[in-house]
């Protein structure tokens, strides 16, 4: 059983990684069907289940991936294959496709940044996390000044 939960929590979890639709898990795991919906939510929330979560899905990941023996080597050459099959069709769009793919995997462009902040014992933020927001703030109102400076008049386009 998963570490600190009871056994329909575990199986909820399990359930969850199934379709990650938690009405669903919470129906397959034993709760009831009138209820399920809230009772997923609830959930989800609650801590260890939500970290719980994370490292089955990342085990069940890990296990895929080692039974169809794919590695990152695997799917760069892959995409890679693909790219140059793609320029010798001049099938453009998708080599430049294949082009932004390996650039992901490799982690060359973001889709979001992840922040992590932690707080102390009480729960208040760490100095560390107060600077990252301060920061983060003080971007955003540049950039919203900057913008509120730049006239705007429908001969001029936008550019920022």
């Amino acid at each position: 059983m998963l570490s600190g939960l009871n056994l329909k929590q575990a199986r909820f979890v399990a359930e969850y990684a199934l379709d990650n639709n938690a009405t669903q898990a919470a129906i397959r795991a034993g709760y009831s069907k009138r209820t399920a919906a809230s009772q997923g939510s609830r959930l989800l929330t609650n801590a260890e289940i939500a970290a719980a979560v994370v490292k089955f899905n990342n085990a069940a990941v890990k296990v895929a991936a080692d039974k169809l023996e794919i590695t990152a080597a695997k799917v760069l050459q892959d995409i890679e294959d693909l790219r140059v099959s793609a320029l010798a069709a001049d099938a453009f769009p998708s080599a430049l496709r294949a082009s932004e793919l390996q650039g992901k995997t490799i982690g060359l462009f973001t889709d979001q940044v992840d922040i992590n902040a932690t707080t102390t014992g009480d729960g208040a933020p760490t100095q560390t996390a107060l600077q990252l927001a301060r920061e983060i703030a003080f971007a955003l109102s540049v950039a919203m000044r900057s913008a509120e400076a730049t006239p705007s008049t429908p001969d001029t386009p936008l550019t920022h």
